[in-house]
C-alpha cells in the first residue's frame, strides 16, 4: 500500500497504472481478513481510478471502502472515504451527488469529532457550491461554508 501511496504522490500513476493496481489487489489478497487494511487498498486504488479519470470505477470502489468502515466502525475513515466520494463526484461533474457525499461526510467527521477534517469539509463544500453557474442560493450556501 505505501509504494502505491508513494507512486501516487509522486503523480507518477499514468506511467505505473498496472503495476500500481496490481499491487493493491495483492495486498487486498493478504489483507483478505483484515477489513481496516482492506477497506485501505480499496480507498487507494479508488484514488488510482479517480486519478485516471475513471470515475465510475472509483465511485464503486470507495463505495465498498465506506460500507467495510461503517459495518467495522472506523468512524474515523468513513468521514475521510466519503470525502473522496464526493470528490470523485465533483471532478466527473456531478455537483449534486458530489454535495450529498460530502453532508455524508461531515455527518461522520462531526461524530468523530474530527476538526481537521471538517475544516477541509466545509472548505471544498464552499469550492463545489461555486463549480459552473451557482445559483443565488448556492453563493450563500458558500458562504455559510
Amino acid at each position: 500500500m505505501s509504494e502505491a501511496r508513494i507512486l501516487i504522490a509522486q503523480n507518477d500513476i499514468q506511467n505505473n497504472y498496472d503495476r500500481i493496481v496490481d499491487k493493491i489487489d495483492h495486498a487486498k489478497r493478504v489483507f483478505k481478513d483484515s477489513p481496516y487494511n482492506h477497506a485501505q487498498c480499496n480507498s487507494i486504488l479508488g484514488d488510482i481510478y479517480r486519478l485516471s479519470g475513471k470515475y465510475k470505477e472509483a465511485d464503486k470502489i470507495y463505495n465498498e471502502a465506506a460500507k467495510i468502515f461503517t459495518d467495522n466502525l472506523y468512524l474515523s475513515e468513513i468521514g475521510i472515504t466519503w470525502y473522496k466520494i464526493a470528490q470523485n463526484h465533483s471532478q466527473s461533474g456531478n455537483k449534486k451527488e458530489a454535495l450529498k457525499a460530502l453532508n455524508t461526510a461531515i455527518y461522520y467527521d462531526r461524530c468523530a469529532e474530527n476538526s481537521m477534517a471538517l475544516g477541509a469539509d466545509y472548505y471544498i463544500k464552499a469550492v463545489i457550491l461555486l463549480k459552473g453557474s451557482p445559483s443565488d442560493f448556492e453563493r450563500d450556501e458558500e458562504k455559510k461554508a
